[in-house]
């Protein structure tokens, strides 16, 4: 991965024998993460 920074709860794939960081599903969960925390603090 050339060039890339990787962060904690970042989502690696693997494709073609090289590492990526998948923008698009890290902040698909990044964003359900969010919900289930505000979720928790609503109760």
């Amino acid at each position: 991965m050339t060039g890339t920074l990787v962060n904690v709860g970042d989502v690696i794939i693997l494709e073609n024998g090289h590492f990526r960081v998948d923008k698009e599903e890290t902040d698909k969960r990044r964003k359900e993460i969010e919900e289930l925390m505000n979720e928790v603090r609503e109760d």
